[in-house]
């Protein structure tokens, strides 16, 4: 599979190639830059962004996650250049489940999140023996209370079945040549906080929620 290399901000190396003397780069899934050759051992194994490309260093927080606010890009971009992934949250809700739910862990967060990929775009996960997709689902979605605490369970079976209907949710998985909008449901355990997309598994990006236009 095709190497890739994470944050938009790596769009940036492409035009400081030609001029930088420093040593050859390596770039974390989540844009950081070591001056060594070697992979970092934050890179997942199945997708590691082994660039030699000197980026610039992005600000991580202490999780190594990239911090986004709404309506802020994020992309996989390829080894020419290209968003072969781009997505955004516009924003976070808290909505009301079904009756037939069941019981949450605390509140139904919904992020509203547009994607588009380009046909050269390959995803880390399989589905029904599809390779090369990416899913948006709450199992790639990590969450954290204002005081840092991780949140247990966002994927819980009761945010699994909040709504009836799946018309407003984002598509399960998504491939190349693809754009689709819609939300994602995150069982959180407070009002406010951090939330985690780590498809990859190297950190990912986070956004503070609620966001200007959650509501109670």
């Amino acid at each position: 599979m095709k190497k890739k290399i994470f944050a938009v901000a790596a769009l940036l190396a492409l035009i400081l190639t030609s001029c930088s003397s420093t040593p050859a780069a390596t770039t974390s899934a989540t844009g950081a830059t070591t001056t060594s050759a070697a992979p970092s051992s934050s890179e997942p194994a199945s997708s590691a962004p082994n660039a030699v490309l000197p980026t610039p260093t992005l600000r991580l927080n202490d999780r190594g996650q990239l911090p986004k606010k709404l309506g802020e890009a994020a992309a996989i971009v390829g080894d020419d250049g290209e968003r072969e992934l781009e997505f955004t949250v516009t924003g976070f809700e808290f909505v009301k489940c079904s009756k037939y739910a069941g019981d949450l862990n605390g509140h139904a967060l919904a992020a509203h999140v547009e994607v588009k990929t380009t046909g050269d775009f390959y995803g880390p996960i399989d589905v029904n023996g599809v390779p090369g997709l990416v899913s948006f689902e709450a199992y790639y979605w990590r969450g954290y209370e204002s005081d840092g605490t991780r949140m247990n369970d966002l994927n819980s079976s009761a945010i699994q079945n909040c709504f009836d209907s799946r018309a407003k949710l984002l598509p399960d998985s998504i491939g190349k040549g693809e754009k689709a909008k819609g939300m994602v449901l995150l069982d959180v355990t407070t009002k406010t906080g951090e939330v985690a997309f780590d498809p990859y598994g190297d950190g990912g990006w986070v956004w503070e929620y609620p966001g200007a236009k959650a509501n109670a």
